[in-house]
């Protein structure tokens, strides 16, 4: 099987990177585009036009990245065109690349939420809602995803589930110290300072490791010990590694109600200590693989409590490491769309 990709992975964290990761274990060949190798000259003068003028394709060099889809699609002839959050490819480039790979199967992959509650971002979708009947078939996060999609047009939804990333996502080696007692790593947005403010008001140690808190919050602060900078690739996965408890904060304004850290902290070895919703309760059995909370007040009830019984803790996290692996890898993930693929085109 041979496949194209158009993905992110200019950045070592890049979800993008680790589909491609997951691709060639499960593809013949694989041929990647890199979209950050499509910027404009002065990209933020760029962005910042493109935001102003609602123009999504701006944000990238679409003409020349269309180009280069159309080019690959003649060398390669692919059997699978895997295109990532598609927001900068018209309608003209769709129908270049059915020329050019009649017999390509078209994929969208996209995980965001165009109909969340993230309103200044909506207009970045422009372009994308224009082309979404032209695909094969979409890979999305979430059921409600393929209700809005089928309004407008999609032809064929597939619920996507992540997978844990063997490569970076591992449990740590007998003896491994636990340096943090709780841990969130996450970016300062909805409401997770008003959220992270009231366990360290609470007494909670937390450490908390990402970007924009001191932007947007006090926090930093007032509690200069707890908060650390952004972390990323295998220094993100050893803060799991090295810590008791991780939090699992869901991004509200996306309506998720799973997030890659649902893997990635089981994975690590860390106790789950994660918002509640019904994926989490459907993945994890509650305190005997995770714990959850549904309020700040709540979370700190729970946290009190586990800190006091690491033995606890490290029974629930170990038990939380063999669901999460029993839930599978994203090279399963892959596999099992490859297989399905395959099955559909022979009948």
């Amino acid at each position: 099987m041979k496949v194209l990709v158009l993905s992110d992975i200019a950045d070592i964290s890049a979800s993008g990177r680790q589909r491609l990761w997951a691709i060639e274990q499960n593809a013949e060949v694989v041929h990647v585009l890199a979209k950050h190798q499509f910027v404009p000259w002065l990209p933020v003068i760029s962005s910042r036009v493109a935001k102003l003028m609602r123009k999504p394709m701006w944000v990238r060099n679409h003409r020349r990245l269309g180009n280069e889809l159309i080019r690959a699609c003649d060398e390669l002839q692919p059997d699978i065109i895997w295109l990532e959050w598609p927001r900068e490819i018209s309608r003209e480039t769709m129908h270049r690349i059915r020329q050019a790979s009649p017999n390509a199967y078209l994929i969208s992959f996209q995980d965001d939420n165009p109909w969340g509650d993230r309103i200044s971002d909506r207009w970045q979708w422009k372009a994308y809602f224009q082309v979404v009947p032209l695909f094969d078939m979409h890979l999305v996060k979430r059921p409600c995803d393929i209700l809005n999609l089928s309004e407008l047009g999609a032809k064929n939804c597939r619920e996507w589930l992540h997978g844990i990333f063997p490569p970076l996502f591992f449990p740590p080696e007998a003896g491994h110290e636990r340096i943090y007692p709780m841990t969130f790593v996450g970016t300062c947005m909805d409401q997770r300072a008003t959220f992270i403010g009231r366990l360290l008001d609470a007494g909670l140690p937390v450490h908390v490791f990402g970007s924009h808190w001191a932007k947007r919050s006090t926090l930093p602060r007032r509690f200069p010990d707890n908060f650390h900078p952004a972390v990323k690739g295998e220094a993100y996965a050893d803060v799991l590694r090295k810590s008791q408890i991780s939090l699992g904060l869901v991004s509200e304004s996306n309506c998720d109600e799973w997030t890659m850290r649902t893997y990635e902290v089981p994975a690590c070895g860390s106790m789950f200590l994660a918002q509640r919703t019904p994926t989490h309760e459907r993945w994890y059995s509650e305190g005997t693989e995770a714990e959850f909370f549904t309020t700040a007040s709540e979370c700190i009830q729970q946290a009190t409590l586990l800190l006091k019984e690491p033995d606890r803790c490290h029974a629930i996290a170990k038990a939380g490491l063999e669901k999460c692996q029993q839930l599978g890898t994203l090279s399963d993930r892959v596999a099992e769309l490859f297989t399905h693929l395959r099955q559909s085109r022979n009948r």
